[in-house]
């Protein structure tokens, strides 16, 4: 089964469809209405198992990630009071999204993929406890529990796919060790970042594993985003490393942020896209 995810930009959206089968040419034909239009969707290499290996105390790193796309919660507005601390957030139920939840090595589980990534777990979950648990290996799957909850929810794995929670997930390929090279915009449109940030917003990547950043960052994690880290306020240049689906900028004055690097599909170190905080950028 290969699965074909179509992910398009526009006013400040992104739209994701999913097309799947067995037969690569039904899936080329599938896709040509999209690309006729100047959407040319982004193909995903086929799935690798579902079923997690047992959790291994001690251990470090990611058994595995998955995404599903899955009806839920989605947040739709954040309004911050100034000077108040105080922030007003807006969530509608019902909207299909993508959801990606995390296996650790360790025996810990996420069930929200953080926006800094899975490099040092530890410090999400003290923050963000409501989201992490712990999880184990079953004979058709497993189980996990999360920190705050009594009881605990089964998972099962079927071939390429993973079941928990009323949503079929997909295991992501590993993206330990990738290079990239190339520079990718995090907003194209001129009257949006214009408005909002004055440049257009793009981050660099060299194969030999330097990155430059002129505002992506910032752009991501402020504009699109939110975050109370504002490290990324200065632009600046350094070197980069992806380890547990976490992109590492050390910047050459000292400076280090992580950022969660997700497949966004294509081989090669030159993808027409990637995904840094669930945020799709675009080579230039």
């Amino acid at each position: 089964m290969q699965t074909i995810v179509c992910s398009y930009v526009g006013n400040g959206k992104v739209a994701t469809i999913l097309l799947r089968g067995t037969d690569e040419a039904q899936l080329a034909l599938a896709q040509i209405p999209f690309a006729a239009v100047g959407l040319p969707p982004v193909p995903v290499q086929t799935a690798t198992s579902a079923a997690p290996s047992a959790p291994a105390p001690g251990s470090t790193g990611a058994v595995g990630l998955w995404s599903g796309i899955c009806t839920g919660t989605d947040i739709t507005s954040i309004t911050n009071a100034a000077g108040t601390g105080f922030s007003s957030i807006t969530t509608t139920t019902g909207k299909l999204r993508v959801r990606r939840i995390a296996l650790l090595a360790d025996g810990t589980f996420t069930a929200v993929v953080p926006r800094e990534g899975l490099s040092e777990p530890a410090k999400t979950r003290a923050r963000e406890p409501d989201y992490w648990g712990t999880w184990e290996a079953g004979a058709s799957g497993g189980s996990v529990k999360l920190d705050r909850a009594s009881t605990r929810l089964a998972f099962t794995h079927k071939g390429e796919k993973l079941i928990f929670d009323g949503c079929d997930f997909t295991k992501s390929r590993p993206l330990d060790g990738t290079r990239v090279d190339g520079s990718y915009t995090a907003e194209r449109r001129p009257d949006v970042y214009q408005r909002d940030m004055g440049r257009e917003p793009v981050i660099s990547f060299t194969a030999e594993g330097r990155f430059s950043d002129q505002g992506a960052l910032y752009w991501i994690r402020h504009v699109r985003g939110y975050s109370e880290d504002r490290q990324d306020a200065n632009l600046g240049e350094g070197t980069y490393e992806v380890s547990n689906y976490t992109l590492i900028l050390r910047y050459d004055d000292g400076r280090q942020i992580r950022i969660a690097f997700f497949d966004a599909g294509g081989a090669g170190p030159r993808p027409a896209q990637i995904n840094l905080g669930a945020l799709l950028l675009d080579r230039r």
